[in-house]
C-alpha cells in the first residue's frame, strides 16, 4: 500500500522525492495512515483517525516548498473527523525519526488521558 500512496503523492504534487524513499517513509509510519490530501493542498497529507493525527510531508527541497521556511514534516493533533484542533504542532522539522517519536508519545498521552 505504501508504494501506491507514494506514487499517488509524487504524481499529484510533482514531489521531488524518489518513489522508493517516500514509500519506505510511509511504510515506517505503520498501519492506520490513509491519504487525506485534497486538491487545495500543496503537499501530501496523511491521516490516522485512530491516533487523531495528521502528517504533512513537503518537498525535500526547501526552494520548492510553498513557504521556504516550512519544514519537511509537520505532525498535528486532529479531531475524530480529521480537522485541526488549532494547537501547536506535535512536531515540525526535518527528521523523520522525531515524527515517529512525537506520534508515539502523543498516542501514549492520549491513552492515559482517556483512561
Amino acid at each position: 500500500m505504501s508504494y501506491e500512496l507514494a506514487a499517488k503523492a509524487i504524481n499529484q504534487f510533482d514531489l521531488d522525492w524518489d518513489i522508493e524513499d517516500l514509500a519506505n517513509t510511509l511504510r515506517k509510519l505503520g498501519n492506520g495512515w490513509v491519504d487525506h490530501s485534497n486538491r487545495n493542498d500543496v503537499c501530501p497529507v496523511y491521516l490516522n483517525s485512530k491516533l487523531q493525527q495528521k502528517l504533512w510531508i513537503d518537498f525535500k527541497s526547501p526552494a520548492k516548498r510553498d513557504c521556504s521556511n516550512s519544514k519537511l514534516y509537520a505532525l498535528e493533533k486532529v479531531d475524530a473527523s480529521g480537522e485541526s484542533l488549532m494547537r501547536p504542532m506535535l512536531y515540525e522539522g526535518d527528521k523523520f525519526d522525531t515524527v515517529l517519536d512525537a506520534s508515539a508519545e502523543d498516542a501514549v498521552i492520549t491513552k492515559v488521558v482517556a483512561s
